[in-house]
């Protein structure tokens, strides 16, 4: 039953983007006069480079024909509505807009398309000609990703990286041809500028997702026998017991912080495995009710495992500690070693052991929060742009585009 669902929701999703093409092509040359910008990211969210690029456009240049994608359910289209041109994310209006886009902008890979964008994407003959897909990144790359993201496969017409070092590395990995991949700075980095000493008593825990342990019904909840399976992965026992740390907790408590513990997106359909660790000192985050960013910004001290949200802490230059206790594992079936090394090049101290990375908080609480001197040098030496000028750079490389 499930495989006949999948299979006529594939069918519809093919005949309604005939339909709009027939539509667009008959009657949409006013809509593709209007050189539209169709922008989004997670179709559920409004939190990244897509949004903070789409409030730049709306509130630095109104007149430009700026739109961006949402679903009506996210707990942000409250947040990001009054900015107006919002579009229903999938719906007959996304279509068409879509194939009527000057530019398709996107902070996920394939720019702003319907879903499925396996499906869609096989027919991007059927987009405008001069079609460009502008990928924002949702991170900045470090580590060897799926060749998905090679330019044979994307055609990208630009890629925006966040340094010199991650330039280099997309162009020579990924084979694009010079000027495509652009060092811009991720737009959602201008509301981290200057930030560096606007937080609380706060210690954010947010370590990124395994291949190994992704729910089948991402973004909703995990099942009963999934979220057993969870239990008793190594992953979730490991955060069980930082979580619950005497001497970490205590020390906290008497501190007067507290301990957030944020699950990346692919994970949190496995909240409710965490909810029992609730308590005064330590807040269980979903992404419903809290956003990354605004917790990046509040918190002092950041604890991650491999996540490419260390750099966004790192921007605002605030202490940052490495737990991979499970680096073997990790590079064996999740992500290959790319040109970052976190023991050479990190803002931050690696540690494999709990008791280590305990005392290593504690004494960087103790100290104020500073971040050690080495590493204040590792991000100058990294970030060539630390600013609030990157939306504006990846604008003015959008606008380009269209002069050539």
């Amino acid at each position: 039953m499930r495989k006949f669902h999948d299979v006529a929701y594939k069918v519809l999703t093919i005949l309604k983007l005939l339909v709009a093409f027939s539509l667009v092509y008959i009657f949409g040359y006013r809509l593709r006069k209007k050189n539209l910008w169709l922008i989004s990211e997670k179709v559920t969210e409004a939190r990244d480079n897509g949004y903070h690029l789409f409030t730049y456009l709306r509130q630095k240049h109104p007149s430009l024909s700026a739109y961006y994608v949402i679903m009506r359910e996210s707990p942000d289209l409250s947040k990001v509505a009054p900015l107006g041109n919002i579009i229903k994310a999938n719906s007959f209006k996304h279509f068409c807009y879509y194939l009527s886009a000057r530019h398709s902008i996107s902070s996920q890979p394939g720019g702003a398309c319907p879903e499925p964008k396996s499906i869609i994407l096989r027919f991007r003959s059927l987009a405008r000609a001069d079609q460009d897909i502008v990928f924002l990144q949702h991170g900045i790359i470090k580590d060897e990703l799926t060749h998905g993201f090679d330019y044979n496969k994307t055609h990208y017409s630009l890629f925006v990286c966040s340094s010199v070092q991650e330039r280099n590395f997309v162009e020579k990995t990924y084979l694009y041809p010079k000027g495509i991949v652009k060092n811009l700075g991720l737009c959602r980095f201008d509301n981290l500028h200057n930030k560096k000493h606007l937080y609380k008593k706060q210690v954010l825990v947010m370590p990124t997702f395994r291949q190994w342990l992704i729910s089948k019904n991402m973004p909703g909840e995990a099942s009963d026998n999934e979220n057993k399976q969870f239990r008793s992965s190594n992953f979730f026992k490991i955060y069980q017991e930082l979580l619950e740390d005497r001497k970490l907790l205590e020390y906290l408590e008497q501190k007067g912080y507290k301990l957030v513990f944020y699950p990346h997106y692919a994970l949190q359909p496995y909240i409710k495995c965490f909810s029992d660790m609730n308590s005064k000192t330590v807040i269980v985050a979903d992404r419903w009710h809290y956003d990354v960013q605004q917790l990046l910004i509040e918190s002092a001290c950041l604890i991650t495992d491999f996540s490419s949200v260390f750099f966004d802490f790192a921007y605002m230059e605030k202490p940052e500690i490495f737990y991979q206790f499970d680096e073997k594992e990790y590079r064996a079936t999740h992500y290959k070693k790319g040109y970052f090394d976190y023991r050479e090049d990190g803002f931050g101290p690696v540690f494999q052991s709990r008791d280590q990375l305990v005392d290593y908080l504690i004494k960087t609480i103790e100290n104020g929060c500073r971040v050690e001197e080495k590493y204040v040098n590792r991000i100058n030496q990294f970030f060539d742009k630390r600013d609030n000028h990157n939306c504006k750079r990846t604008y003015e490389a959008i606008k380009l585009l269209e002069e050539e």
